[in-house]
């Protein structure tokens, strides 16, 4: 790319300054070709220009000066290039220099990575990038990526036009394929963008030996079917498989050198152990399979008592057995056509069918199948019953339209093959044979192919034939309309019309007169003909006359056209109906005279309309232009034509309306649930009102209406809506439609609305508390409890516990919802929840009572006043434990089987001996779990007689123990209500 720079050269007045336009610095790529301009363009004369290097080297450059610019042209840039040059410019006396400092890059190839594509799983890599040919090379900077992370990076140095980085990387097996990437960038102010970094990609292959070796494939196969056995591992390089049957009596043949092998045809031969041998250059792995063959039933046959060719009222049985592998069912099965009827089926390996008289139908295939766990087989005969012809039927409709088609089907039963024959029977005694298919078809039916046609079968064994009679029905033909004389009338002549038809028989004959699009029955007669006579013609009879003749089978018209001329005159005005106009838009009324060569005109209006419309007359129209139409245009027009002594006129109505904007509606703004509000409907400039009507309606029903009162002018029409909001109301559209009742309006002009939505506030409601899971909470569980309410507007929800009557919150937000999460359950969770909305309308609130269970758990056993006591003395065992609901305590001795149950954990031993020295048991048992705790008491003896054993104090101990379960079960309650956890009472020592 040449470098342009431009001179610019001031010229103040009075003196004149020259100035070197050239560049302060210039950035070369090496290998392109570059041009420095320097230019004095304010010099009136050819200027003289010298280059001069100030660094001590050539300047490696060619020179073209030409008028007031000089170029310094480097052909092939080198490195050699940089250094500063001056150019120096004369004009005239004057001499002006600049000077330019050349810098130059190269960064012309790519990173090269090495090392990434032989490694070895689990042993260390260098890998390595190299960037050369590159200057400066101090600013040069070079990263390793693996992937998107940065392995290693470098900067270059001076003196050198290479870099190179390497990194030492220990492979895994998921670092197979992954990418490597060498990026390069030269850090040099002005390189593009576009060739700045250079980065060259790889993937990292790493190699190792089998592994993670796996054989696929169904192993249970059934005979006859295909067994495939794939090998699979993991290795690189490329692995070797060799698989190999081995035998059961120790051979093994080597089978295929494929990943996979397939046996086709599997016999019991096939069934045995398969091995795969996996290998590749780093090593080797051996696996096994063993393949098992499931057979289906085999030897399976049928047959007939006698021969398989019957005739017909014989008598055979038919046999069906299997003598191979064992079978669990046979069935025995008839074929005929594309049905499948099953004759037998019987448990076993055999079965049979008698057939005691067969019929021609009984032909067919017979296939015997057996059955067992792992399959089937089938075996088949063909049985054939031979008989004359008989049942001998012809189908097909017998009755046809003419030009349709006609199919006629023999239809017998008979056997061997019946060869069937058809002849049509002639009127005149010939026949002609037309067939020797089962089925004849004719197209294109004529009345020639109506009579009789006869179907014969026969076989070996004799003949049969049928005829039937075949009727062709045909509408009517040659229809004809005609009148008893000319064609074209003139007004009051005479003609008759007449309508005939003498084809096939006609039930029927209508004469029509078609007008327009208007069709006028004239005259219907029964037979083949009618007539109708106009006794005085009008012009108004000219037009189309159409004669139909009809009968069972379809109909046939034919039709002529009658002109009726006159010499009267005869005026038209259009529009002849009455007119609707919108105010502001144009009329035209058009005043069109007939039968009058010179007519003339006048346009009168009833009701003395101001006369505002421009009139224009060409020959035998004239026309009345209303534009703009006004309000005070409404009224009757008359167009008055005058022929010499013939006068005739026609008026129509012109009615005007104007609706020319949609209506306003105006509203208070959000209301509070029950207010009363009051809306305002508003509609401008409308015409007449007496012919709108305002109705309000909230999209399902009308709520209130009412018309205007008529006016000659343009009126505004308003109208008030009061209506009590409720909160199903938010929302709700609140439409006023503007309807405008009058005949010839258009459609899309007679309705205009307007609406409005409603906005209402009301307080909190529908507030409500739930928690997930519902039913049985334990401790260590988690629990989900929202709160959610709604009102306008969004308000505060806060989520607040009660335990003991003092309120704890847990959330509180702004919206119509919160929630919390209680993880992990604790006993101490246990109280009451409230959910509590509110608003500035006012506030709800919603509660659940949350019960936390646990099993019994930090279960201690005291015994009072020791667990060491003289012989007849009393002691108390108090059990504690914390658990709900209340468990239930047992206690009992080790070696004795009686135990004592008590629902506070206290329990008194009374009167004890040395008998009641032992290891003790106590069993802390609620719906959720169990503890248990063992302990010693020791009774040292007195010497004297034995005293009784601790089981006969058992019953005492029992009632208090029922006194102390009724103090618990109090306690229990008041608990459970306060809380849910439970904490069986501790003993006081002092009262023991």
């Amino acid at each position: 790319m040449d470098l342009t720079f431009l001179v610019f050269i001031l010229l103040p007045i009075p003196a004149v300054s020259y100035k070197v336009d050239m560049p302060s610095e210039v950035l070369f790529k090496v290998g392109d070709r570059r041009t420095l301009t320097c230019s004095l363009p304010s010099c009136p004369e050819r200027v003289t220009f010298s280059w001069t290097a100030l660094e001590d080297k050539p300047l490696y450059a060619d020179m073209e000066s030409k008028h007031t610019q000089s170029l310094l042209i480097f052909e092939n840039v080198t490195n050699n290039h940089e250094n500063t040059v001056v150019c120096k410019a004369t004009c005239g006396k004057d001499s002006k220099q600049g000077k330019t400092a050349i810098r130059v890059y190269s960064f012309q190839r790519n990173p090269v990575i090495t090392g990434n594509e032989h490694m070895i799983l689990g042993e260390k890599s260098v890998l390595t990038c190299e960037v050369s040919h590159v200057h400066p090379s101090d600013y040069l900077e070079v990263e390793l990526l693996y992937e998107d992370k940065v392995l290693v990076s470098k900067e270059g140095g001076d003196g050198t036009d290479s870099l190179k980085i390497s990194h030492t990387f220990q492979p895994s097996s998921e670092d197979d394929g992954k990418e490597i990437t060498c990026r390069a960038s030269l850090n040099v102010e002005g390189i593009p963008p576009d060739e700045r970094t250079k980065e060259t990609s790889g993937h990292l292959r790493v190699l190792s030996a089998p592994h993670n070796l796996r054989i696929s494939g169904l192993t249970a196969v059934s005979l006859g079917s295909s067994l495939t056995l794939t090998c699979e591992a993991e290795a690189s390089p490329k692995l070797e498989f060799t698989w190999t049957s081995l035998k059961p009596d120790g051979q093994s043949v080597e089978i295929g050198k494929q990943r996979e092998i397939s046996i086709r045809n599997v016999t019991l031969s096939d069934a045995g152990v398969y091995q795969c041998e996996v290998s590749n250059n780093l090593g080797r792995q051996i696996i096994n399979v063993s393949v098992v063959v499931q057979a289906p039933p085999m030897n399976t046959i049928i047959e007939a008592s006698q021969k398989t060719v019957l005739m017909e009222g014989d008598s055979v049985s038919i046999f069906c057995k299997s003598d191979g592998v064992p079978v669990d069912r046979v069935v025995l099965r008839q074929m005929l056509d594309s049905r499948t009827t099953e004759l037998k089926s019987s448990v076993g390996s055999e079965t049979s069918f008698t057939f005691e008289s067969v019929k021609v139908s009984d032909s067919g295939f017979y296939e015997c199948t057996a059955f067992n766990t792992f399959g089937s087989q089938s075996a088949s005969l063909s049985l054939t019953v031979e008989a004359a012809p008989h049942n001998l039927r012809i189908s097909g409709l017998t009755a046809v339209s003419l030009g349709s088609s006609l199919t006629l089907t023999c239809e017998a039963e008979g056997s061997p093959e019946l060869e069937f024959t058809w002849t049509s029977l002639k009127p005149d005694g010939q026949s002609v044979e037309i067939g020797k298919q089962r089925e004849i078809s004719i197209r294109n039916v004529t009345l020639s192919d109506a009579g009789v046609y006869q179907c014969e079968v026969s076989n070996n064994f004799g003949r049969q034939t049928d005829n039937v009679s075949v009727v062709v029905q045909a509408p009517p033909m040659n229809t004809i309309i005609e009148v008893s004389q000319k064609t074209v009338l003139m007004e009051g002549d005479s003609v008759s019309i007449f309508c005939k038809s003498d084809g096939v028989p006609v039930d029927r004959v209508v004469l029509r007169r078609m007008l327009d699009s208007r069709t006028t029955e004239l005259k219907s007669s029964v037979g083949s003909e009618t007539s109708f006579t106009f006794e005085s013609v009008k012009v108004s009879d000219s037009g189309f006359y159409e004669c139909t003749a009809f009968n069972t089978f379809g109909s046939q018209s034919a039709s002529l056209s009658l002109t009726v001329e006159a010499y009267l005159l005869e005026v038209e005005l259009q529009p002849s109906d009455a007119i609707v106009a919108e105010s502001g838009s144009s009329l035209t009324l058009s005043c069109n005279a007939s039968g009058c060569p010179q007519p003339m005109f006048s346009w009168k209006s009833l009701g003395n309309l101001p006369n505002r419309g421009l009139i224009k007359t060409d020959g035998l129209l004239s026309k009345l232009f209303l534009n703009p139409v006004e309000v005070e245009d409404e009224g009757t027009y008359i167009c008055e034509v005058t022929c010499g002594s013939v006068e005739k006129s026609k008026q129509t109505k012109v009615n005007v309306f104007s609706f020319p904007t949609s209506p306003v509606v105006e509203s208070p703004g959000p209301s509070l649930e029950g207010e009363m509000i009051r809306l305002t409907c508003t509609v401008l400039d409308v015409f007449p009102a007496n012919f709108f009507r305002i109705v309000w309606t909230d999209g399902e029903r009308e709520l209130h209406s009412e018309s205007g009162m008529f006016s000659s002018h343009l009126q505004n029409l308003t109208s008030v809506l009061s209506y009590r909001v409720e909160a199903k109301d938010q929302d709700k559209l609140m439409t006023c439609k503007v309807l405008l009742d009058m005949n010839g309006v258009p459609t899309a002009q007679t309705v205009k609305t307007a609406s409005t939505a409603l906005s209402v506030h009301y307080p909190p409601r529908g507030t409500r508390i739930t928690v997930i899971p519902q039913g049985e909470l334990k401790e260590g569980e988690s629990v989900s409890i929202s709160c959610l309410s709604d009102s306008i507007p969004v308000g505060r929800v806060e989520l607040i516990r009660v335990v003991d009557g003092i309120e704890t919150e847990l959330m509180a937000r702004d919206g119509v919802e919160t929630s919390v999460i209680l993880t992990p359950l604790e006993l101490d969770d246990s109280g009451l929840y409230v959910c509590k909305a509110s608003n500035r309308h006012g506030s709800e609130s919603d509660s659940v009572e949350i019960k936390v269970k646990a099993p019994p758990r930090n279960t201690t056993v005291e015994v009072f006043p020791s667990s060491e006591v003289q012989e007849g003395q009393n002691i108390t065992i108090c059990c504690n434990s914390v658990s709900f609901p209340p468990p239930a305590v047992v206690l009992r001795k080790l070696d004795s089987e009686s135990v004592i149950y008590s629902l506070d954990g206290v329990f008194q031993l009374i009167n004890l001996t040395a008998k009641d020295t032992g290891l003790y048991q106590v069993n802390v048992t609620n719906d959720l779990g169990y503890e248990t705790e063992i302990f010693t008491i020791h009774v040292m003896e007195k010497r004297f007689e034995s005293p009784p054993s601790w089981t006969d104090f058992i019953t005492p101990a029992i009632c208090l123990g029922a006194t102390a379960a009724l103090v618990g079960i109090m306690v229990y309650l008041w608990r459970d209500r306060k809380k849910g956890s439970y904490d069986l009472t501790k003993c006081n020592p002092d009262t023991v």
